[in-house]
């Protein structure tokens, strides 16, 4: 698939060409903001998450939709929220997941096969909302054992589901929420005068989901208290995320004071959906398309999966389907849920690069000056998709790269797969192995 003037890095792709691997534009209210695909300037910034914050109003936007968990912290409330949670996306946890993955991806199949025999051949079914039930409910079982029953749910309307229609209204809320939030970050005092629709939304939606979270947390609180009570360990408590991230802040070698409270836990819940729904359910339909127009790639690839003969392969089972993990990486690539991110300075900084720049007196320098306050653009799609890194197909579909990839790949300071679609450093996507496996 090419790049278009459309593409979501199509702009900053014709900077770079035009200006070099290192260029400051200017962003709202004037202010400058550094962009770069220097890998060494990108490792930098990524790996000095208490120099670098998310902007305010980002942050005010993730706090107000789905309150202060993993997404909002910063500094050392992330650092330690982090510690806590770590474990419990370890392979191992992620592995014991995989029927839950399964049996939900059985489950959407059976109620397309419905549709499908529901109307005329050619009608096309729009596949998204599907897709969306699908991983919303992976989501809420493998995050914390709540059953929205989505995939089952013959409709395209409103779920009967209390959480699933609060959190889908937060979802609503937020696709449009960000320019009044930035009004709010930059101005204070409107916060208190500008209470709109959409707000008001947020927080009704909010209330839902914290009050349905507190419940889930308490619940999960009692259940190990019993198990530990009755001498039975913990064999008592679930395996889904939110068991495990209670059990390890309530585990004696976690000192008081590094515990999470209740209310960050209970916030965990709204950051598992928003973090691990939509972009799943983004990062499958884009793959789905990728196949839809590559048939050659398509029926490689159901050739490899029909070889697995069973509905619910293992994960080593999985593991070993050599092209099947080549078209996951493609398509994470080329689509990566995500297409940047921004960072602020908190303090004055020099930041290292591979390779010098020119600036506009004609000198070679080789790093970068950031003041306190200066913003940085992280180009995570453009990083996927440079031809300096990938070649010159570079913004084509080709699972056959992974066969042979380029060295300049190795560079990329990314947490899986050589690229850059989870970041890298401290603040890296915590549940990237998850995502990679569902």
């Amino acid at each position: 698939m090419n790049s278009s003037e459309n593409d979501r890095a199509a702009c900053h792709l014709r900077w770079v060409k035009q200006y070099g691997h290192v260029f400051v534009y200017k962003s709202l209210l004037n202010s400058d903001r550094l962009s770069t695909v220097d890998p060494k300037a990108l490792n930098h910034i990524l790996a000095n998450p208490m120099i670098y914050y998310k902007p305010s109003h980002l942050r005010l936007t993730v706090g107000q939709l789905i309150g202060e968990g993993l997404i909002f912290a910063e500094g050392a409330a992330h650092k330690r929220q982090r510690r806590i949670m770590g474990p419990s996306f370890s392979l191992g946890h992620t592995r014991e997941m995989t029927q839950i993955f399964l049996r939900k991806a059985i489950e959407l199949r059976e109620a397309l096969g419905v549709q499908v025999d529901r109307i005329p051949q050619s009608q096309p079914i729009n596949i998204a909302p599907w897709i969306s039930k699908c991983t919303l409910d992976i989501m809420g079982l493998a995050g914390f054992n709540y059953d929205f029953h989505s995939s089952t749910d013959s409709g395209e309307g409103e779920s009967t589901d209390e959480l699933a229609r609060a959190f889908a209204a937060s979802n609503r809320t937020g696709q449009g929420y960000a320019m009044m939030q930035l009004l709010f970050a930059w101005i204070p005092p409107l916060r208190l005068v500008m209470f709109d629709r959409a707000t008001r939304t947020a927080d009704k939606a909010q209330k839902t989901m914290r009050r349905i979270g507190r419940r889930l947390v308490e619940e999960r609180k009692r259940d190990l208290a019993e198990s530990l009570a009755s001498g039975d360990g913990d064999a008592r408590t679930g395996k889904d995320l939110l068991s495990l991230i209670v059990k390890a802040n309530m585990s004696v070698d976690v000192p008081p004071e590094q515990q999470m409270t209740d209310s960050e836990v209970m916030h965990q819940i709204p950051t598992f959906l928003v973090a691990g729904h939509e972009t799943t359910a983004t990062g499958l339909v884009w793959s789905l398309y990728s196949l839809s127009i590559h048939s050659d790639v398509q029926s490689r690839l159901r050739t490899e999966l029909l070889q697995v003969g069973t509905d619910t392969p293992s994960m080593d089972e999985l593991n070993s389907l050599t092209y099947f993990d080549a078209v996951v990486k493609e398509c994470l690539r080329l689509h990566s849920p995500f297409e940047n991110t921004l960072r602020v300075a908190q303090r004055d900084d020099i930041i290292p690069l591979s390779k010098p720049f020119v600036n506009r007196a004609g000198i070679a320098k080789d790093q970068i000056l950031i003041k306190k306050g200066d913003g940085v653009f992280m180009p995570i799609l453009l990083m996927n998709r440079l031809e300096s890194i990938w070649g010159p197909d570079a913004a084509s579909f080709n699972p056959e790269r992974w066969f042979n990839l380029p060295e300049a790949t190795g560079s990329i300071p990314g947490v899986w797969g050589n690229q850059f679609s989870f970041l890298g450093g401290p603040r890296s996507c915590i549940g990237y192995r998850f995502a990679v496996t569902e």
